[in-house]
């Protein structure tokens, strides 16, 4: 109940924002907003030891066959696939999958 109500309020909209520059296969993703703020700069391809809310944690990137980011990792302690897709120009939609559970996360270019 709680976290409908939130939604309802809109909570949290537009508090996260998440720059992702990109040069080929190196990529530079700043967050800033959320429960900490860090820059990891990540060469896709390699397995890297990158900044996260949960502290420093082992990422595994490629590139999957539609050209989007996959990112193997851990999320509070759990293995994770993070999968970064652009929607047309002006949106990315970040799906966390654990298991059979999802969550997608939406960003809009400004």
């Amino acid at each position: 109940m709680k976290r409908k109500a939130a939604s309802a309020m809109g909570y949290g909209v537009g508090k996260l924002v998440q720059t992702l520059e990109q040069d080929g296969n190196n990529m530079s993703i700043s967050n800033k907003g959320g429960q900490k703020n860090f820059v990891n700069n990540v060469v896709v391809g390699t397995e890297q030891q990158l900044d996260s809310d949960d502290g420093i944690v082992p990422v595994t990137t490629h590139w999957d066959s539609e050209g989007n980011l996959v990112m193997n990792t851990l999320l509070m302690g759990k293995e994770v696939t993070i999968v970064r897709k652009m929607i047309g120009d002006n949106e990315m939609k970040m799906v966390i999958s654990f298991h059979e559970v999802s969550a997608i996360r939406k960003f809009t270019r400004k």
